[in-house]
């Protein structure tokens, strides 16, 4: 996987410790004001809700679900 990664992205090296190191461009790290959480009867009254988390219903999810899909079905590889 790391010799894939090497030969297919661009902006992938090897740092001094060995790791794989990747630039994935200017919109990295996590986005915890983007977290949804779907709300249902069996931890709903388990889940803080609030600005981080945010509720979801699970229509809304697999609409989401179905419009992820079908992005990474259009990209050559997807490293997870």
């Amino acid at each position: 996987l790391v010799q894939e990664a090497l030969n297919t992205m661009p902006d992938s090296y090897l740092a001094d410790s060995g790791a794989l190191v990747v630039r994935s461009g200017a919109k990295t790290g996590r986005s915890p004001k983007d977290k949804r959480v779907v709300a249902e009867p069996g931890s709903e009254d388990n889940v803080w809700w609030g600005r981080v988390n945010i509720k979801m219903t699970e229509p809304a999810f697999m609409i989401n679900r179905e419009r992820a899909i079908d992005y990474l079905n259009t990209r050559k590889s997807v490293y997870v």
